[in-house]
């Protein structure tokens, strides 16, 4: 006689709704570190072994700074606006939201060519959601709000803005254990 209620509660538990984990209403940047390829930001999820994504309700990506933070008001601003071609310097690249799409590729070497070990795509379309995907390798999430690509350390980082002349920008000298981009919500 026992066993029905037993059954009747398993089954009650079992068949409630599980919460939904949305994403936060959070304009926190993506801050990528070298030494391993490190992606930080409270609304990083790993959806498998080669992929994650940054989900936010209500922020998209505005500006990317390089070896500086592209928001004026923080620590270590950057002084000035990245030329199109080779940076080794403090800089930023504005307007993100205006292309129809990027591609930001992460490279392991000192010279970012192809696809790099890791690739960050927005879309306009979809303008609430970065995607990571690891080409070599693949990624984890060691801790809460990271994304790290086993893999050797961060050189180098292409970044191509498709639309409105398709402006690409290269970076290289990322330190072992440093930040080397941010990228800044709007």
């Amino acid at each position: 006689m026992r066993t029905i209620p037993v059954i009747c509660i398993m089954l009650l538990l079992t068949s409630c709704p599980k919460k939904q984990v949305l994403p936060m209403a959070d304009d926190s940047p993506i801050i990528i570190s070298g030494g391993s390829t490190v992606i930080e930001n409270p609304n990083a999820t790993l959806t498998s072994s080669q992929d994650a994504e940054v989900t936010t309700v209500s922020h998209m990506p505005k500006a990317l700074g390089f070896l500086c933070d592209p928001d004026p008001t923080k620590p270590n601003p950057c002084a000035t606006v990245c030329p199109q071609g080779a940076n080794t310097t403090r800089c930023r690249v504005d307007n993100l939201d205006t292309h129809n799409n990027w591609d930001l590729l992460l490279c392991e070497k000192a010279s970012c060519s192809g696809n790099g070990d890791v690739r960050m795509d927005w879309i306009a379309s979809n303008s609430f959601k970065v995607k990571i995907h690891a080409n070599n390798g693949s990624l984890k999430n060691p801790n809460p709000g990271q994304i790290e690509h086993a893999g050797p350390s961060l050189q180098s980082a292409k970044l191509a803005l498709h639309g409105g002349g398709n402006p690409t920008y290269d970076f290289s000298s990322c330190t072992t254990g440093q930040t080397c981009l941010i990228i800044s919500y709007k």
